[in-house]
């Protein structure tokens, strides 16, 4: 699962050089691989999260960047990332304090993924297709599809398939290209 954050710069006089993200109990740090991050900047693992970091960012500009998380706890409805956003000259926001139903929006919120309930896999070795199957989801927009281990495999074995076919595809073009040169 690919987890987008985006640190909100809002120093006059700095641009941001880290964010800091606490994972909530059930990630571990090493789940987390960098996907997508501003030039230069490189992810390394806290004891209890990682720290994307790097040059600092001109200032007013936003850090956004990108985390892909090994797998997200099956039992969660809500995943809170305690974050740490600190300036290139020090200033450190803190974006730590968790929201509750019910309560006032907090002053500084933490980010807080809000996960849709995992979809019981079938255990029948060969489902029949039923109306509910085929209605429309009604999840919230915010909601999650949790991949099944068959979505997975899916997805491993496509990746595969589009891996060897630019493979071939490259093996092509440069045989192309030799021969042209021999010519």
């Amino acid at each position: 699962m690919t987890l987008t954050f985006t640190g909100e710069a809002e120093s006059n006089r700095a641009g941001i050089n880290s964010e800091r993200v606490v994972l909530p109990p059930a990630i571990t740090p090493e789940q987390v691989r960098l996907a997508k991050a501003p030039f230069g900047w490189r992810l390394s693992h806290n004891p209890d999260g990682f720290t994307v970091a790097g040059p600092a960012l001109r200032v007013g500009q936003d850090a956004v960047f990108a985390v892909t998380v090994a797998q997200l706890p099956s039992d969660a409805t809500e995943l809170p990332f305690k974050t740490l956003e600190t300036y290139g000259d020090g200033r450190v926001d803190r974006w730590i304090e968790i929201p509750e139903a019910g309560k006032p929006a907090p002053a500084n919120p933490a980010p807080v993924l809000k996960l849709k309930p995992a979809t019981p896999v079938p255990t029948s070795a060969s489902p029949t297709p039923t109306s509910a199957a085929a209605a429309p989801s009604s999840a919230a927009p915010n909601a999650i599809h949790r991949p099944t281990g068959s979505d997975n495999a899916t997805v491993t074995n496509l990746l595969w398939i589009l891996l060897i076919a630019v493979a071939v595809a490259a093996a092509a073009i440069g045989a192309s290209v030799l021969r042209r040169r021999r010519r």
